[in-house]
């Protein structure tokens, strides 16, 4: 049955204290998608993808702490704090075992959480791996956070009425404050370095694949398809690289068996 993804609603559950807000749809086994870094890619960002992938999975996207309607921590942010709110919501929801499809700094925390649980995993996902970047990217600037324009927002959902929910998050009281927050918090160096996902991949044995599109920004997925013992890489250079690298990750999680196809040199 199709999903109109625009009118999947909003759930909530309180893991560790903390309200999540997440969006919950489709039929099969579970697949936990967890969004990206940036303020305006929360949970919404899996909408468009939730027609596509929720006949083949029951699809779970949730806000990580500090973004989209998720809670604002006052006590601050930290790489444990996000684990265990994985953790929390997984076990809330009842997977046994699960897969994971995440972007960016979602592919972080994801990675985290499986050197935590791996035997909870079955397959991973990581589009856009930045858990072995030594820096932030440039485009994330911790002491100018600015809130996207709606304009911004009209070019980068389809609807007009998703683009104005995301608006309407995105400008939420203390929002600012609490994204400024969190990027300065993960871009410190001594952090970044004791919560690498290079010194957790190699014990990691599950059936990865690691994404991208082809931006020049992409040494930590490289590196993840190096490290892992079982990992598949893809680099695209498509002009609509996401909806690309959703469909390979589908593909990925359906196929009967990963085998190994050796390593990137």
């Amino acid at each position: 049955m199709a999903i109109e993804h625009a009118l999947v609603p909003d759930q909530y559950v309180t893991v560790n204290g903390t309200k999540l807000r997440y969006l919950e749809a489709g039929e099969g086994p579970p697949l936990l998608l967890i969004h990206g870094l940036s303020v305006h890619e929360p949970a919404d960002q899996w909408r468009a993808y939730l027609d596509e992938m929720g006949g083949s999975f029951h699809l779970y996207a949730i806000d990580l702490p500090g973004w989209g309607l998720s809670d604002m921590p006052l006590d601050g942010y930290s790489f444990p704090m996000w684990v265990d709110a994985v953790a929390g919501f997984v076990d809330a929801m009842g997977m046994e075992t699960l897969d994971i499809m995440a972007y960016s700094f979602g592919s972080w925390i994801a990675g985290l959480y499986i050197a935590e649980h791996p035997e909870r995993v079955r397959r991973f996902v990581s589009l856009h791996n930045p858990g072995l970047n030594k820096v932030v990217s440039q485009y994330h600037p911790a002491d100018d956070v600015e809130m996207p324009s709606l304009d911004r927002l009209r070019r980068a959902y389809a609807s007009e009425e998703l683009a104005q929910k995301v608006f309407t998050e995105m400008n939420r009281d203390g929002r600012v404050e609490a994204h400024t927050a969190l990027l300065h918090y993960i871009s410190d160096p001594q952090i970044r370095e004791e919560w690498s996902l290079r010194h957790r991949l190699a014990a990691m044995p599950l059936p990865i694949l690691s994404a991208d599109r082809d931006t020049g920004f992409v040494d930590g997925t490289v590196e993840c398809a190096k490290l892992a013992p079982l990992a598949r890489i893809l680099i695209t250079p498509s002009q609509r690289p996401m909806p690309e690298l959703v469909a390979a990750g589908k593909a990925f999680l359906l196929e009967p068996e990963i085998t190994p196809i050796g390593k990137v040199r």
